[in-house]
């Protein structure tokens, strides 16, 4: 599975390279998922197609940045993202839910274009 890969990518504790440069995903499906590493190395993913990128309730203790890339549908709610995050230039086609979302540090939307319905309620 897509999402089986992906975090094995994104935990492997000898994997300094977490870039996903030009990917095409299809659907992420990581609700409950707690990605994390024995490193401060960023999750990047840019110019990359997901379909549906679910992180419903899960932990990310990497810095997380997106850029450039397409999101038909987002679903951070209850997420707790604990480094740096940014959506640089992330077109959300869809959906884009944030309700209740931590964020721990800095979180940067630069460009972003929402389509959809977006929510930050209840987020900090």
């Amino acid at each position: 599975m897509v999402q089986d890969k992906f975090e094995a990518v994104i935990d492997d504790p000898d994997g300094k390279n977490k870039d996903f440069i030009g990917a095409k995903f299809g659907d992420l499906h990581l609700e409950r998922a707690e990605l994390e590493a024995n490193d401060n190395h960023p999750i990047r993913i840019i110019g990359s197609e997901i379909d549906e990128l679910n992180l419903d309730r899960s932990v990310v203790d990497q810095p997380l940045f997106l850029s450039g890339s397409s999101i038909g549908s987002a679903n951070f709610k209850d997420a707790e993202l604990n480094k740096d995050c940014a959506f640089w230039g992330v077109q959300f086609e869809n959906e884009a839910d944030f309700t209740y979302t931590t964020f721990h540090g800095d979180a940067e939307f630069w460009s972003a274009t929402f389509n959809g319905a977006v929510s930050f309620y209840a987020s900090k």
